[in-house]
């Protein structure tokens, strides 16, 4: 009898630091690379291997062997030197049913640092493509994989768990957007071109803001980040000139002084004729003078605002959640039935091939008794009767309940009663 075993072996940020992810991850050469080397022991039948900044994990289908946490570490170890005997004393290992749901967990944004994120399911795509084209996932892989996929479609689609912003910066640039509902004509100024700002000035582009224009201390970082999304480079000492002519600005710089004061507005508001300025500062220190929220036309929003919206989307999300997991345990449910039809297979065909050997034997022996005119009719009578006597014990084989331990004992008490050999499978 065929069994098939998955395992999960892997790390992620919800138990280690960004160092130890760090050393523990794999670039795309070395997962095809490893990948090989795990597919070289004859045990081994599938894998594929998922490494993003947040997590690596290691995917395994063995075909009548079990794996143990410490073949896998040793592999891992083996070919990561970097990592040492402590690093795998927080790394998980998974088994079957529970290493498919956290699959499903992990491409529905359940597990990922930023709860509900969508960025993870083209990771999860990526890395199984990656190990496809390679052939290093068969049957067994490329349904979990497609079934992850599709479960996280119907949570994306059945709950509101990715609703919401959840990181600072989109949170910036979301509530601008409300506050002017239409982007398309408006103008940004992003002051700070470190990694938030890179984030702001992606949101702002996928919103489709009309102009951005980037202003940083040191230019050269500003006309690099505005090439990327197609806006204008400015240094600090610009800022003045622009800020007549724009509608939104976020501060997102390391200063320890504030970027624009509120003297510095007084003539620039002139200027503007009433027009209003939304500014968001998400900078600590403050990038902006809060007497600047005084001037009637300006709407200043800072970090204590933005983070109360992202904790309040954080908490939607997560009341989502349950919902979400009841999506998933179905979604487990339905992958486990199809392993075991996968598993149950080769014995329903056995067996209904072993009897319809002995149907065929028995009717040789009455050949020549019968004319040509009622063999047909005796062929049909007695495939009836087959069957007929195979329905139940095929039902009861397909409908089988319990744990796994014990549907692989049942299939092995079936096999033994009608004397099934394992040449018998196909």
């Amino acid at each position: 009898m065929s069994t098939n075993n998955l395992y999960l072996y892997g790390v992620s940020h919800q138990n280690a630091d960004f160092d130890l992810l760090g050393r523990a991850s794999f670039s795309v050469e070395a997962q095809q690379d490893f990948s090989r080397l795990l597919l070289r022991e004859p045990h081994i039948a599938e894998v594929c291997l998922l490494s993003t900044c947040n997590r690596s994990e290691i995917y395994i289908r063995t075909e009548n062997e079990r794996l143990t946490r410490e073949q896998i570490k040793t592999a891992w170890r083996a070919y990561s030197p970097g990592l040492s005997e402590s690093d795998f004393s927080v790394f998980y290992f998974l088994e079957n049913g529970e290493a498919a749901e956290h699959l499903f967990r992990v491409t529905a944004g359940m597990d990922s640092l930023i709860p509900g994120e969508t960025e993870i399911v083209g990771q999860v795509k990526e890395a199984f493509r990656r190990a496809a084209e390679m052939s290093a996932t068969g049957i067994y892989l490329n349904h979990l994989f497609e079934t992850a996929l599709q479960a996280e479609k119907k949570v994306r689609t059945q709950t509101a768990i990715s609703l919401g912003a959840v990181s600072v910066a989109y949170a910036a640039v979301e509530l601008a957007r409300k506050i002017v509902r239409r982007m398309s004509d408006k103008t940004a100024l992003l002051i700070g071109s470190g990694e938030t700002g890179q984030r702001v000035a992606r949101h702002l582009r996928q919103k489709g803001v009309k102009r951005i224009l980037v202003a940083n201390r040191t230019e050269s970082h500003a006309r690099e980040l505005a090439e990327r999304f197609d806006g204008e480079a400015l240094g600090l000492t610009d800022i003045d000139r622009v800020l007549p002519g724009v509608d939104l600005v976020i501060g997102a710089t390391a200063s320890p002084d504030f970027i624009i004061r509120e003297e510095q507005m007084r003539p620039i508001m002139k200027v503007r004729d009433r027009r209003p300025l939304i500014m968001i500062d998400i900078a600590i220190p403050r990038d902006f003078d809060p007497a600047l929220g005084r001037f009637e036309n300006i709407f200043l929003h800072d970090m204590g605002s933005l983070e109360r919206i992202v904790e309040n989307n954080k908490k939607r999300r997560r009341e989502e959640f349950s919902r979400a997991a009841q999506i998933l345990r179905e979604e487990r449910e339905k992958f486990l039935l199809w392993c075991r039809g996968l598993e149950l297979k080769p014995t329903i065909i056995s067996l209904r091939r072993k009897m319809e050997n002995i149907r065929h034997d028995e009717m040789a022996k009455y050949r020549n008794r019968v004319d040509e005119q009622h063999w047909g009719l005796v062929d049909q009578i007695t495939r009836g009767m087959l069957n007929k006597i195979l329905h139940l014990p095929l039902s009861s084989l397909r409908e089988l309940d319990g744990g796994r331990d014990d549907v692989h004992r049942k299939i092995s008490l079936v096999r033994e009663i009608f004397d099934l050999r394992e040449e018998e499978n196909v």
